[in-house]
């Protein structure tokens, strides 16, 4: 088989998923149905299938030997074909599949847009399993594919993207105020958190409240976060949820123990009153509306307007004879 372009031999001839979907589609192909080494390359003046191609008259085709019979070197033996294995176009960039990885890191949430929109997403565990992965692809990208990890998330892994987010959200909304503690500044007075005294923690830089030592550390230095916003709603949600639905004094116990919530109450009473499970069992039983009494019972009538006629019987006496009788029915 003979071909005179050297960038579809060169597509015959190279690995078929470096092109794009189009080339590739066919060159599988026609790898599958011929043998590579059966494909060869012939100058297009000494290609009969050109003549055509480039167009010209019925006389001149009739007369064409080379239509006919082919390039003359084609009656020789194959060792005495012309070899220009050479010709062949190694790089065809314009159908090459491109592979691009941009890969963009930071060690803090500045007040950019995150990759993720959390508003988009309805429990706060699933934003932190998409967050520890997506840092697990980042983390190998920069490995060499036998070194990347391919193990199921980490505890240590799904902790990391709690931390970046309450650095995140830490940094949208009470940025100012993190900035004043960096530089070893007091909080403004007329903060609402002032008398909280919270500090940043040196190791991970997120924003605690200090407490007394007689509890755990989280309990004793529990996480700032702001409220009125979208992961302090999930986070509530979930602290919730794990307490099997529980009224505002047993989730505010769940979430106190790691996180501050400023005015956590109003918070949590709100979340509450959304939950679709919680309103099954707050809403009250309904009543039966009673029906409407039939006309004939409330429209004024004469007296024996509406009589009724019935029989009884038979009626057993003493005398052992059958006795009936008949009795009417009148509504006043």
């Amino acid at each position: 088989m003979f071909s005179d372009s050297t960038v579809a031999l060169s597509w015959i001839r190279g690995y078929v998923k470096q092109w794009k979907p189009f080339v590739s589609n066919r060159v599988h192909e026609i790898q599958d149905l011929t043998n590579l080494q059966n494909w060869r390359f012939v100058k297009g003046e000494q290609n009969p299938a050109d003549i055509v191609s480039r167009g010209c008259s019925a006389e001149e085709l009739l007369k064409n030997r080379r239509l006919w019979h082919g390039p003359h070197w084609l009656t020789l033996s194959e060792e005495n074909w012309p070899k220009n294995e050479r010709l062949f176009q190694e790089t065809t960039n314009e159908e090459r599949r491109v592979k691009y990885i941009a890969i963009s890191y930071s060690s803090e949430f500045q007040n950019e847009e995150s990759i993720l929109n959390i508003n988009n997403f309805s429990s706060i565990s699933k934003v932190f399993r998409i967050t520890a992965w997506i840092r697990r692809f980042i983390n190998n990208m920069k490995l060499i594919k036998k070194d990347r990890i391919k193990t199921p998330l980490t505890a240590e892994e799904i902790e990391k993207a709690e931390e970046i987010w309450i650095k995140k959200v830490q940094a949208e909304n009470v940025g100012i105020k993190i900035n004043c503690s960096k530089e070893n500044k007091n909080v403004p007075k007329g903060s609402k958190i002032r008398e909280l005294n919270p500090f940043l923690n040196d190791c991970t830089d997120k924003w605690k409240i200090a407490s007394v030592n007689t509890v755990s550390y989280h309990e004793k230095h529990p996480i700032l976060i702001p409220e009125k916003i979208r992961f302090t709603e999930l986070l509530v949600k979930d602290a919730h949820e794990k307490e099997l639905h529980s009224g505002v004094a047993d989730t505010l116990i769940q979430v106190r123990e790691k996180y501050w919530v400023p005015k956590g109450r109003q918070i949590i009473k709100s979340i509450i009153r959304k939950c679709f499970v919680c309103k099954k069992f707050i809403s009250h039983p309904g009543t039966q509306i009673m029906a409407p009494l039939p006309k004939d019972r409330i429209e004024q009538s004469l007296s024996f307007a509406v009589t009724g006629l019935g029989f009884a019987g038979p009626i057993y006496v003493k005398n052992s004879k059958k006795k009936f009788y008949i009795y009417f029915a009148y509504v006043l």
